[in-house]
């Protein structure tokens, strides 16, 4: 086997793993569980400590230094195992896909178009 296979699987999980992490940090997606996380930090901490923990867990969420090597770890072993399954190079390649277009897109032309909500 060359190569070329095994870097490619690298960089594709890399971008998927970007993503993922991005999902997590900015997403709105994420938005209930940040928001619920920041509720029970501020209202429904019944002790300093408590308050402590909910609001570290509220920046964990938001630092992809931190959510990044969670992430990783619990799913390092898809493109090490399972590597020629179709199903998790699909996922994979979505993933690595929306991070690179995501990327780029700050470069589109398209910048200027205005969203108007519904």
């Amino acid at each position: 086997m060359s190569l070329g296979h095994p870097v490619f699987v690298a960089v594709v999980y890399l971008a998927a793993l970007m993503r993922v992490v991005r999902s997590v940090n900015h997403d709105t997606v994420w938005d209930a569980v940040r928001i619920k996380v920041a509720q029970r930090g501020r209202d429904e901490a019944r002790s300093e400590a408590e308050r402590a923990r909910w609001n570290t867990l509220l920046h964990w969420s938001g630092c992809p230094w931190c959510v990044s090597p969670w992430v990783a770890a619990s799913t390092v072993w898809l493109p090490i195992w399972f590597a020629d399954n179709p199903v998790v190079r699909y996922v994979g390649l979505v993933l690595a896909a929306s991070m690179v277009v995501g990327l780029l897109a700050r470069w589109s032309s398209d910048d200027e178009i205005s969203y108007e909500s519904a």
